[in-house]
């Protein structure tokens, strides 16, 4: 059985890489709101080696889609996916790493990396919005297509 166009474990995936990405991006924005703070010390996100093992780990076929309708508007849908996957535990952690050296006021907010990071999650939160948009783009061409 193929991967259905839309509700299987890749949109899972990215739903998942999006969902800690934005955590990502709110603790990154907290360390910065903070740099001046003294004794606050950094955090970070980490998710990446839990969704990639997950990925690995999930054998699942992928669950049919649901589509029930949703209010009063004709044509209105919602797309709803059943089962369960390696990929539903993935979760973001946060970390206050150790090895990172302090100011003299206790505070270890390091400007530059924080704006790298920053940077860094805002690219693959973008990469994962198109890539979402493709796969909705492909289901609404299946789907008005095979109307015709």
């Amino acid at each position: 059985m193929s991967e259905p166009v839309l509700g299987g474990r890749i949109d899972k995936a990215v739903v998942t890489a999006m969902n800690a990405l934005a955590s990502r991006q709110r603790v990154i924005s907290n360390n910065l709101a903070n740099i001046d703070t003294p004794g606050f010390k950094a955090a970070d996100v980490q998710f990446e080696e839990q969704l990639q093992n997950a990925m690995s780990q999930d054998t699942t076929k992928s669950a049919p889609l649901q589509l029930r309708p949703v209010g009063h508007t004709p044509g209105q849908i919602a797309v709803e996916v059943n089962g369960s996957s390696a990929l539903d535990s993935v979760e973001a952690k946060i970390v206050r790493p150790e090895d990172t050296e302090l100011r003299l006021d206790g505070n270890n907010v390091d400007i530059d990396k924080e704006m790298i990071a920053l940077a860094e999650t805002t690219i693959s939160y973008n990469s994962m919005v198109q890539i979402m948009a493709a796969r909705v783009a492909m289901a609404r061409y299946a789907v008005n297509e095979g109307r015709r």
